[in-house]
């Protein structure tokens, strides 16, 4: 009995410590231009802080290009992400993310449902580390609901699964839950909170994350920058 106990409580102890958690700070910025009717582009900037919210992971820069398809409600997207993420040297190392994505949005009742797969692949650039593989291939599959609501504030879950194509194995589990905020036609602001886990690696971690995002719609910018009445810049006689 003995021996069994302290076979159990190794078998405890060692799980707790395969298990890596953290708690990180994800904040970001973006801007979106619709433009002939069916395209729009967007750029974004974003942070993320580890290592309990103590210094910056990673940040990168995304760009991106999408199309709303004949389809009511379906879309595609062809999107760039440079990637500056720290290494175990405090380096920071670079990556190049190509990625597509196809989403299907409707209304169901006070719901709206969002589908979006993703399909990306990332390489190194410049200096490499040892904790990362030289070139990833995954397919993401994230499914959404927001409630519909007259209100500028609109709650939100979403569930995302990671599929690792070099492998044929799931790696990566989301699950989140956040408010958004409209304040206007100009912009609208997200708070969440993120549950992520990792599984089918050698040192899955756990991690639970708070986020802020702002988003910025610059047709409305324009067209407001538009419509304010010229003044009359000469001197009064």
């Amino acid at each position: 009995m003995k021996k069994a106990l302290t076979i159990l409580s190794l078998w405890i102890s060692f799980a707790g410590f395969s298990q890596v958690n953290d708690f990180g700070i994800w904040t970001s910025l973006s801007a979106e231009y619709d433009f002939l009717e069916r395209f729009s582009a967007h750029v974004s900037e974003e942070l993320r802080f580890n290592e309990n919210a103590t210094e910056l992971g990673s940040y990168f820069t995304d760009l991106g290009l999408d199309y709303k398809l004949p389809v009511p409600g379906l879309r595609a997207g062809m999107n760039y992400r440079y990637v500056r993420r720290r290494a175990w040297n405090d380096m920071y190392t670079g990556r190049s993310r190509w990625y597509m994505d196809l989403s299907y949005k409707r209304k169901l009742w006070k719901l709206t449902g969002i589908w979006r797969m993703r399909l990306q692949t990332q390489n190194k650039t410049g200096l490499t580390d040892e904790d990362q593989p030289t070139a990833s291939n995954y397919l993401r599959n994230r499914f959404t609901f927001k409630y519909n609501s007259e209100r500028r504030i609109r709650p939100f879950v979403y569930m995302e699964f990671f599929t690792n194509l070099n492998t044929g194995l799931g790696d990566n589990i989301r699950f989140c839950g956040g408010l958004e905020f409209k304040q206007n036609e100009l912009s609208n602001f997200e708070l969440f909170y993120l549950y992520q886990r990792e599984y089918n690696l050698p040192d899955p971690g756990r991690n639970f994350v708070v986020g802020i995002s702002y988003g910025l719609n610059l047709n409305t910018l324009f067209e407001t920058a538009k419509s304010k009445p010229e003044t009359d810049s000469a001197p009064a006689n």
